[in-house]
């Protein structure tokens, strides 16, 4: 390890510790089925970052991506973070007027969960 005292802003899923830690033990995978090891960006910096975390609540979905959170529930209802300006997740931007980049984000990682979910 020779990255000690920074800080990874990669997104990494909980499912990421199964290939990681066959990685680790000398297992040649890089992914497993929704596990993608993180185990080079604990020795360098790399590009092999994962683009959205998914991951199914108790009455819908959620799932990110490094700026915006979507969580869509089974009654329709819909929660929508910017995690850049609210890591806290205190002001939902749904039933707001949106911006261009908010819409697009959101039209994303819908059609990322789609593509998950199916």
């Amino acid at each position: 390890m020779n990255r000690f005292g920074e800080r990874e802003d990669a997104l990494i899923h909980t499912t990421d510790l199964f290939a990681t830690i066959a990685n680790i033990t000398g297992v040649s995978v890089s992914e497993i089925h929704n596990s993608k090891s993180f185990y080079p960006q604990l020795t360098s910096t790399t590009n092999d970052d994962r683009l959205y975390v998914y991951t199914e609540i108790v009455d819908g979905y959620a799932i990110r991506n490094a700026t915006y959170k979507l969580m869509k529930y089974d009654n329709g209802d819909e929660e929508l973070y910017n995690l850049v300006v609210d890591p806290y997740e205190n002001s939902n931007l749904i039933g707001t007027t949106l911006s261009a980049e908010a819409t697009n984000e959101k039209v994303n990682l819908i059609s990322e969960a789609i593509a998950i979910r199916n």
